[in-house]
């Protein structure tokens, strides 16, 4: 539990809940199933299988219901049909069949995305520019994993432009031991190549203000916008004791300011005091577990709609003066993961 939390703080989209029995990361379904319902809103959970009957498959799942499955066996398509939808194929990377691999796994539909394997001890640094042509040309979502570490993911994250990365060993002080500094500097890694490969702003000596800045992909955001360079952020938070931390670690250069999606007085109020700023990161975002069935679904949905959709709308018109005042700049609007698929219990979201 401490290491989903850890990960999710660290700004991790997904945490992998792995079920192969023989895996020095396994874990049982009931705790997967706690860790499963411990996660923020804007993190997933992806269940990691090889080789499972479909009876093995179910058996898991009604314990704990992962939006993901991952399937590092040999799979029949069959198998990978019932499992998903969303399921991801992990493949091991081989030049002489990849192109064909991709293409059979990219035409089974209830494949979302495959994982590319690297060979144990590959060189990434050679790997790496030599899948940037599968990766682009394919039409699948493509992960890569296999000997990532904080110090290398960046440079392959570069070169291949892959649409994500996993990791597992390349975190850990021990086998099936993640180490929480190694955990965020991988992710502090992936999120500053990923600013630096997509942005058209030089972050550098620039004021940005981030929504949610306080916890997860927002303070792994805060923290890569001060690494690249940026003057000051502010911390946009419903409670600014809560961006304490960050305070803490550096200094004036993080200014906290009271920030509610659904409130006018403290967005208007928010526009106000960052006055000067130039890159406006809209990362805050609610999330109410209901099944579109259920007595609360209108309620629930009501609430998402009034803080992920209304709460846009009040954030852009409040902040486009502002940033037209100073110059110009950019308003950036972050949607996670989980508004990308959907499943019973997240149907409103």
């Amino acid at each position: 539990l401490k290491t989903a939390e850890i990960a999710a703080d660290a700004g991790a989209d997904a945490i992998g809940l792995d079920f192969r029995p023989d895996a020095t990361s396994h874990v049982d379904p009931q705790l997967a199933a706690d860790i499963l319902a411990s996660l923020p809103p804007m993190t997933t959970a992806v269940a990691v299988y090889a080789d499972p009957t479909l009876d093995d498959f179910l058996d898991t799942e009604a314990v704990c219901p992962a939006p993901y499955s991952q399937l590092h066996g040999s799979e029949k398509d069959n198998l990978v049909r019932r499992i998903g939808p969303d399921a991801i194929k992990a493949v091991r990377y081989d030049a002489t069949s990849l192109d064909a691999t991709l293409r059979h796994w990219q035409g089974i539909e209830e494949v979302c995305a495959i994982l590319i394997e690297a060979p144990t001890g590959a060189d990434w640094g050679d790997l790496a520019p030599k899948l940037s042509r599968p990766i682009a040309l394919s039409q699948a979502r493509i992960i890569l994993a296999g000997g990532l570490t904080p110090d290398n993911v960046g440079g392959v994250v570069k070169a291949a432009r892959p649409w994500g990365v996993s990791v597992s060993s390349g975190v850990e002080s021990g086998p099936g031991t993640k180490s929480p500094d190694l955990v965020r500097k991988f992710c502090r890694a992936v999120r500053r190549r990923q600013m630096s490969t997509n942005n058209t702003i030089d972050i550098k000596g620039k004021v940005a203000l981030v929504t949610g800045a306080n916890r997860g992909i927002g303070k792994a955001i805060t923290e890569g916008l001060l690494e690249a360079g940026a003057a000051k952020v502010y911390a946009a938070v419903r409670r600014p004791e809560s961006a304490q931390p960050l305070i803490g670690a550096h200094g004036d250069r993080v200014v906290a300011v009271p920030f509610d999606l659904t409130n006018d007085a403290t967005i208007n109020d928010a526009a106000k005091s960052a006055s000067d700023v130039e890159v406006v990161i809209n990362n805050a975002g609610v999330l109410r577990t209901s099944n579109a069935l259920a007595d609360d679904a209108f309620e629930s949905l009501q609430f998402e709609i009034d803080s992920n959709v209304y709460g846009l709308m009040r954030a852009a018109r409040a902040f486009a003066p502002v940033l037209k005042s100073n110059g110009g700049g950019a308003f950036v609007q972050l949607n996670s993961v989980v508004s990308m698929k959907t499943f019973p219990d997240f149907a409103t979201y």
